[in-house]
């Protein structure tokens, strides 16, 4: 994953890795912005549940505090 790009961010290091997914950081390459970008591990991409689940965690995870 280190050095792919997704979108306009190219991933530049693994910052975590949780059971349902890993966190990256990432940059944006036109506004040099700093992301973190979180993918579910591929063995949870065809469960609609884990998928649903991992979507409402980020969710809460982007709440401002």
């Amino acid at each position: 994953m280190l050095g792919r790009k997704i979108g306009h961010y190219h991933i530049t290091r693994m910052i975590g890795k949780g059971g349902m997914g890993q966190v990256y950081e990432a940059m944006h390459e036109e506004i040099e912005r700093r992301a973190a970008i979180k993918l579910l591990l591929p063995e949870y991409t065809s469960d609609p549940e884990a998928a649903t689940r991992f979507l409402n965690e980020t969710r809460a995870q982007n709440q401002p505090p």
